[in-house]
């Protein structure tokens, strides 16, 4: 990810719909799962979730490859937040790991679930939250530098091949929007933009507002039923 997403990304965290939606979601997630827990923000930007966690009661520490992103956590004073180089941990040292928008960043995926498999303890959980489906395949891929897409289907292959873990639940998510966004994605395809806007930019307030509104009644929806596609994929993993 580039500098100036990274910094696109810390001016929109508390105003634009999609982070929103997504922060009352991780609550929600770790009310169910991490009662009590200490927890490793895996790809943690400059530390947003890590301190949400902290100030929810959980014990949060997050670690990153940007020294950018880290070094701007910390002029905010978020703390418990490291570079990924500088900071090791112990095998079964966490109660959960969350990865939120990580894994596609990575080359080796399988290695970096292999890692969080390790670092997880035995009765642990793993959350992991991805964008879905190649044929969604737009320029915020490209600007975010994403290598891949997933399906439910290859993240289940994915956590097979790392083993020793047990699915907990998988779905889609952020599917009342799909067929909208899909038809920008495709249209931008076929009639690609002049401009390279990442799709953060929102700057018309009442679209904010509405889509605030539809995402946030499906996030309550998502407590109790899974969704068969949306822009993202979700898997909750524990470990065996």
């Amino acid at each position: 990810m580039d500098i100036k997403l990274h910094k696109l990304h810390q001016e929109v965290q508390a105003t634009h719909w999609w982070f929103r939606v997504k922060d009352n979601l991780l609550k929600d997630i770790a009310k169910k799962y991490f009662k009590g827990a200490t927890v490793l923000d895996f790809g943690c930007n400059y530390g947003h979730s890590v301190k949400l966690l902290n100030d929810w009661g959980y014990n949060a520490l997050g670690v990153d490859v940007s020294r950018e992103a880290i070094s701007f956590g910390k002029s905010l004073k978020i703390e418990n937040i490291y570079l990924d180089s500088e900071k090791t941990f112990p095998k079964n040292h966490f109660d959960a790991v969350i990865s939120l928008d990580v894994l596609e960043h990575i080359e080796d995926d399988k290695g970096a679930l292999r890692y969080l498999t390790e670092v997880v303890k035995p009765g642990g959980y793993i959350v992991i939250m991805v964008p879905a489906f190649m044929f969604m395949w737009g320029i915020q891929d490209v600007i975010s530098q994403h290598y891949r897409r997933y399906t439910l289907s290859t993240l289940t292959k994915l956590a097979n091949e790392v083993g020793g873990l047990e699915i907990i639940r998988k779905t889609y998510f952020n599917t009342t929007l799909f067929i909208p966004i899909a038809l920008v994605r495709l249209w931008a395809r076929i009639f690609p933009p002049k401009s390279r806007d990442s799709d953060l930019n929102m700057n018309n307030w009442f679209l904010n507002g509405l889509f605030f509104i539809i995402f946030d009644i499906e996030r309550r929806i998502f407590k109790y039923l899974n969704f068969p596609f949306g822009v993202s994929a979700v898997i909750i993993l524990k470990k065996k």
